[in-house]
C-alpha cells in the first residue's frame, strides 16, 4: 500500500480533522484504505474503512456481515447504503456504527463497495 493523501486542518471552532488515504493491490484486486480522526471540543470521532471493486458485491456483503458478526437487518439510510448502529460484537465499543455503501464503479459492470466503521466518544469535561 502506498500513501496517497495525508492532510490535517483546523476549523475556526477548534475542531481538528486528520485524514489519511492509502491505495494498493491486494491478492484479489485494488483496494483503498482510509483513516480519519476529527477532534472537537465535545467529542473524538474516528473513522476507518476500505473500498474496492469486488467481482461479486452480494458475496462481499454476505462475507462482511458474517465475518464482523453484524446483527439482524441494517437500516437502509439511502439507496445503496446500509448502516448498523446496535453492535454486540466483541470488537465494537459504545458509539460504534458500521456503514456499507454500494455505488457505481469506474470498472464496467462492477459495483464499488465501501465499508467504514465510525466511533464517537464524548470528551471529558474540561472544567
Amino acid at each position: 500500500m502506498k500513501p496517497l493523501n495525508d492532510t490535517a486542518a483546523t476549523a475556526r471552532d477548534g475542531a481538528i480533522t486528520r485524514s489519511r488515504l492509502w491505495a494498493g493491490e491486494l491478492k484479489n484486486g485494488p483496494y483503498e484504505l482510509r483513516a480519519e480522526q476529527i477532534i472537537t471540543p465535545n467529542s473524538n470521532v474516528t473513522t476507518r474503512g476500505f473500498a474496492g471493486d469486488p467481482a461479486d458485491p452480494g458475496r462481499f456483503r454476505s462475507e462482511v456481515v458474517s465475518m464482523m458478526h453484524l446483527p439482524g437487518e441494517p437500516v437502509r439510510t439511502a439507496p445503496g447504503v446500509l448502516t448498523w448502529t446496535t453492535l454486540n460484537a466483541a470488537w465494537a465499543t459504545a458509539g460504534t456504527s458500521i456503514t456499507l455503501r454500494e455505488t457505481a464503479s469506474r470498472e464496467p459492470s462492477r459495483s464499488r463497495m465501501e465499508l467504514s466503521a465510525r466511533d464517537e466518544t464524548p470528551r471529558p469535561d474540561r472544567r
